[in-house]
């Protein structure tokens, strides 16, 4: 039943156009629905709501975004033990994977992708310092990886994560894997 109401939800906001439109359920704000884009801009007061209701349960679908506001909502979710779902009907890709990542309860029933990292858009069109360039490549790669270990991410996601340079989508056998618990009434 509780699946059922979650699948619903779901799909009833997922034409939402940014993920600044975040959507909390439940008689008590227990369940926050991010969906779209995830907006380095409006972070700030996405993060400052889900710290002021305390939800335990996150729904995703998003195709990523700004990886760094995903990063700081990835450390949050994970210090406070909100557990992270995909519904067989919606996506979680790029910085949006690093967020479901973070549930150290998480259930993915649809689809999970990853890639390579890129440069900022800010620099991302400009001649950059090659030295510039690969220090902060370094850097960053570094910073993500020691983050994800916190998270308890299966070693062979890592690979995926560095090589792919367009959208790597896990199978069904590698999302088990990646899960921590087999079904919503565990979360």
């Amino acid at each position: 039943m509780l699946r059922l109401l979650i699948i619903i939800l779901l799909v009833m906001f997922t034409v939402r156009p940014a993920f600044s439109d975040v959507t909390f359920e439940g008689a008590n704000n227990e369940i926050v629905i991010l969906t779209g884009d995830i907006e380095a801009e409006e972070f700030d007061e996405i993060l400052a709501e889900i710290k002021a209701k305390k939800p335990t349960q996150m729904i995703l679908d998003s195709e990523g975004g700004n990886g760094h506001s995903a990063r700081r909502l990835a450390k949050y979710v994970n210090d406070n033990n909100i557990s992270t779902y995909i519904s067989g009907v919606a996506k979680c890709r790029s910085a949006c994977a690093i967020i479901f990542l973070a549930g150290k309860k998480r259930l993915c029933e649809g689809i999970l992708g990853i890639h390579q990292a890129s440069l900022p858009k800010d620099i991302g069109n400009e001649e950059v310092n090659m030295n510039y360039a690969l220090k902060y490549i370094q850097e960053d790669i570094g910073n993500l990886i020691e983050l994800l270990n916190d998270f308890n991410t299966p070693s062979f996601v890592y690979p995926h994560m560095l090589k792919t340079t367009e959208m790597y989508n896990f199978s069904k056998e590698e999302i088990a894997q990646i899960n921590t618990v087999k079904s919503l009434d565990e979360m």
